[in-house]
């Protein structure tokens, strides 16, 4: 029994000294702070105050503070404080230092006090901040030095902003001749900040889409690709405001000149063409493309060195080489001296130098008689063997069939007949190709014995 009441009484005792000391309350924060100021004009001298928090009989300090010398200068410190010798000095551009003691013991510091102002002068007026860096080198109390017990609290200190953002467009240049795809790369910065919402990019007078990045509140880079569809000078201009009140907005322009930056194939002169003809001079033009990187394929196969590259101008040479009947496709490629991006252009042709073979089988007459007579119809049975076959004519009638019947009315005048055999002239039957090639009936085709060869 009396251990368990021992017990209990140890748990009371435990739980009244934990009450005692909730009692007590949580101590002050000790710190010593350094004040803010914002929006100094441009060479004004402003206090920047420097106080202590529940200090507890302080009688000595040292410290020092650091800041941008291109934003400020300590010109001086000023006591606060009565009883208390307070001195400063500049050790660095950058630096001042500070110390006092108390000169009577019941100066004294405990509580919060207003311990001294530092005298700032604002050196720009772009809106340049900098931070007031409080070091405690000492802080004496009762004899004692206790730094370690405070807190240092930074001040800033900003300077009035009058200068707008500087805007620099850093691609295209200024008067550049640039492709119908314009892309717009800027850089946007002010000391003060730049107001993101503001940023503005224009394309003649079209304002555009464009992507911004922020590397700091004062600083950003802004890209856009803005197509148009016509050729010639085009005004591009960004604009963007600071953060300052009123804000200050600012903007760059230049101009540039648009141009068609491309390929084009001048022969084949359309696509699908067909060319009665083994060594065409095929070609194309090019534009604002680099000339080294031109170059020219033919089913796939890179012809570029039996070709001559003139200035915007690629043709294809033969040398004792041609090509042989068939379809082709052919391709130009290279790099656009604009934007730095592949660019080509691709064409279809097929080559048909073969002249159709044609046959007429038979010829009916309308009344079956076997004799052609003035004003009858005749009936002529023909064959024409060509992979491209256009058309056939006789007589003045055409037929676009391989084989077929074409009516024709006999004309007036002498014809010579025999029941196997018609004879006419030759401009009266004519066979037309794709190619606009033409062959006649009753005519010989010659071929090359010796091929020459292939180009490809």
């Amino acid at each position: 029994m009396r251990k368990t009441l021992s017990i209990y009484s140890i748990l009371l005792i435990i739980a009244l000294i934990s009450a005692g000391v909730g009692a007590v309350g949580a101590v002050s924060a000790k710190d010593a702070t350094v004040g803010t100021v914002t929006n100094v004009p441009n060479g004004t001298v402003i206090p920047v105050n420097i106080t202590i928090h529940s200090a507890n009989k302080m009688d000595a300090f040292g410290f020092h503070v650091e800041f941008d010398p291109d934003v400020i200068k300590v010109t001086r410190s000023l006591k606060r404080v009565d009883g208390w010798s307070i001195t400063g000095s500049l050790e660095d551009p950058g630096k001042y230092k500070i110390g006092g003691y108390s000169e009577e013991p019941d100066a004294v510091l405990t509580g919060d006090f207003l311990l001294c102002d530092l005298m700032c002068q604002a050196l720009t007026n772009d809106g340049s901040k900098t931070n007031i860096t409080l070091v405690f080198d000492t802080i004496y109390e009762q004899k004692k030095n206790v730094a370690q017990d405070y807190k240092s609290v930074n001040g800033t200190f900003s300077t009035l902003d009058e200068v707008p953002p500087t805007i620099t467009i850093d691609y295209p240049r200024d008067t550049a001749t640039v492709s119908q795809d314009i892309m717009v790369n800027a850089t946007i910065t002010d000391v003060g900040g730049v107001n993101p919402d503001s940023i503005k990019v224009y394309v003649g007078n079209t304002a555009v889409t464009f992507d911004k990045k922020a590397i700091s509140q004062d600083y950003y880079i802004v890209n856009a690709t803005h197509t148009v569809q016509n050729l010639g000078q085009y005004v591009i201009c960004v604009e963007a405001s600071d953060n300052s009140s009123p804000p200050i907005s600012n903007n760059s322009s230049i101009t540039v000149n648009v141009q068609q930056s491309g390929i084009t194939i001048t022969y084949p002169k359309s696509d699908g063409q067909f060319i009665n003809t083994s060594r065409p001079a095929i070609s194309a033009d090019f534009v604002e493309v680099y000339p080294n990187t031109v170059r020219m394929f033919l089913d796939g196969k890179n012809v570029t060195d039996n070709c001559t590259i003139d200035t915007g101008t690629i043709t294809l040479g033969y040398g004792t080489d041609h090509l042989n009947d068939k379809k082709y496709e052919v391709v130009v490629s290279g790099t656009s001296s604009l934007t730095n991006s592949s660019v080509s252009r691709n064409a279809n042709f097929t080559i048909d130098t073969t002249p159709p073979i044609v046959s007429i089988d038979r010829i009916d007459d309308s009344d079956d008689d076997g004799f052609p007579e003035a004003d009858e119809q005749l009936y002529v049975h023909y064959t024409a063997n060509d992979p491209y076959l256009k058309e056939v004519w006789f007589g003045g009638e055409c037929s676009t069939s391989s084989s077929g019947i074409i009516e024709v009315e006999v004309p007036v005048g002498t014809w010579k007949w025999s029941p196997t055999q018609l004879i006419v002239p030759a401009t009266s039957a004519i066979v037309r190709r794709s190619t606009s090639t033409t062959t006649t009936l009753c005519t010989s085709t010659t071929h090359r014995s010796d091929p020459l060869p292939a180009l490809i």
